[in-house]
């Protein structure tokens, strides 16, 4: 709910060829925060572009606009994986 409602309010604001969103998780822990907006991400650069996101689009968004860090490294190391296998299946 959090992160619909921000993202939310960015697109009302924010015009879609502007500059790419970039998210940052302070405290990552399993990803979930990050997952549910890599998901909206390429929903949003779908909604642009028209076309869906292609393997190289997918890799920009999840290289480029998506940063986490924890203290835990289980917990990266699992939200790392989540973030492949969603990376897989929108692919």
């Amino acid at each position: 709910l959090l992160v619909r409602g921000a993202l939310h309010a960015l697109d009302r604001d924010t015009p879609m060829g502007s500059d790419p969103v970039r998210i940052l998780d302070p405290a990552a822990g399993a990803g979930v925060f990050l997952l549910t907006a890599f998901r909206h991400l390429v929903e949003r650069r779908w909604r642009q572009a028209g076309i869906r996101p292609d393997t190289k689009v997918l890799r920009e968004i999840l290289y480029g606009q998506l940063a986490g860090f924890d203290i835990n490294e289980a917990a990266l190391r699992f939200a790392a994986l989540g973030l492949y296998l969603i990376s897989i299946e929108l692919d």
